[in-house]
């Protein structure tokens, strides 16, 4: 549908297609919260019965005093937009159309049954709809879905589905003398006059100051606002953007320092408690500094872990430097108490005292 809104009143012209309803909910909501009357002027063949009854709900629920004029055809759906409120006007030479809600979709058997059991839903409800406005009969009432019921504004006042005929908008294009014989489609093009260029191009620029407005959160100005308005708040809320962006930045580039000092400092006392232990001199401290800084901590972790002298180690150097195994607290070991306790000192030993550990290998196996 073509949209467009003018201070209390909404036009709502074409046919209803699927997302209508939320588009139409868009400019009806807004109209609400600034004026507690409001006048729907109305010009459509018909369509989705799933958006039209979301634009009926809207309607019928609204805490504003809701108008609607028929300007030239309420066919089908449009038909049944008219039973939301009471209050309804139909233009002299207008014309509404009633029939039972159809399908033109396809697909399987199954998919056939599904489709018929919504549409007789949907059919329940405008006869329902239609009992209600018009205190017909339930029987009559359902005759109207058979085949397209066309009535001329004298017959839907008598019928009780408008309230009052009002001065004409347009004089229609086409001659219409058998609604029927031209069609709901046609009907609606001979008010053609109605669809004017100026509207369209309303829709258009509201569409397009709403998709600004929408995608950059403009809160100063709505779709009604000037173009320069819009513009001037686009452009503030750039201003905002980049010196948000700004202070992002510089608040990721404090704490990345605050966490890099951070860190830092985490390296660097495990180093200097690893020197202290072992007595590494500043060369050695900068090289495991270094890894810390570049590779992080559990590197770092890992890299002092594998490099620790194990307490073995440490007993096995003063024993090698005095050149013989009995010199030191492990004198006393034999072959056994030596793979037991340090194979790995016994490996030392090997190449810095072959002659100690030839003599403890020669005592285990006797030669």
């Amino acid at each position: 549908m073509i949209f467009s809104t003018q201070e209390n009143t909404l036009k709502a012209y074409g046919n209803i297609w699927p997302g209508d309803g939320v588009e139409f909910m868009y400019h009806f909501e807004r109209l609400q919260r600034n004026f507690d009357e409001i006048t729907i002027g109305l010009h459509t063949y018909g369509g989705s019965v799933i958006d039209g009854n979301l634009i009926y709900n809207a309607i019928n629920k609204s805490k504003s005093k809701i108008i609607l004029e028929v300007e030239g055809l309420a066919a089908s759906m449009g038909a049944f937009l008219l039973m939301a409120t009471p209050e309804v006007r139909i233009v002299e030479n207008g014309y509404i159309m009633i029939h039972a809600p159809r399908s033109g979709g396809g697909g399987t058997a199954k998919d056939l049954k599904k489709q018929a059991k919504l549409l007789q839903m949907m059919q329940n409800n405008f006869v329902k709809k239609l009992v209600e406005r018009t205190g017909l009969s339930k029987s009559k009432a359902e005759s109207y879905m058979d085949g397209d019921n066309w009535l001329d504004a004298d017959e839907a006042k008598s019928l009780g589905i408008v309230s009052e005929i009002i001065e004409a908008r347009v004089e229609p294009k086409i001659k219409i003398d058998q609604p029927n014989a031209l069609g709901a489609v046609e009907v609606y093009n001979a008010y053609a006059q109605l669809i004017t260029k100026k509207s369209i191009n309303q829709k258009s620029q509201i569409n397009m100051k709403q998709m600004i407005i929408t995608a950059f959160a403009l809160s100063a100005v709505s779709a009604d606002s000037s173009d320069t308005a819009v513009m001037e708040a686009l452009q503030e809320k750039f201003n905002e953007l980049e010196t948000g962006k700004a202070n992002a930045e510089a608040s990721l580039a404090k704490a990345e320092q605050k966490l890099n000092d951070h860190k830092e400092g985490q390296v660097k006392t495990l180093v200097e408690a690893y020197a202290k232990q072992n007595k590494l001199d500043d060369d050695k401290k900068q090289v495991f500094m270094n890894i810390g800084k570049t590779s992080g901590l559990e590197a770092l972790q890992a890299v002092l872990e594998s490099t620790k002298p194990t307490q073995q180690s440490l007993g096995i150097g003063s024993m090698i430097q005095s050149a013989k195994p009995g010199d030191a607290a492990r004198a006393d070991w034999d072959w056994d108490k030596w793979q037991k306790e340090d194979p790995r000192g016994l490996e030392v030993l090997a190449s810095k005292n072959p002659e100690a550990w030839e003599e403890l290998f020669n005592q285990k196996y006797n030669k």
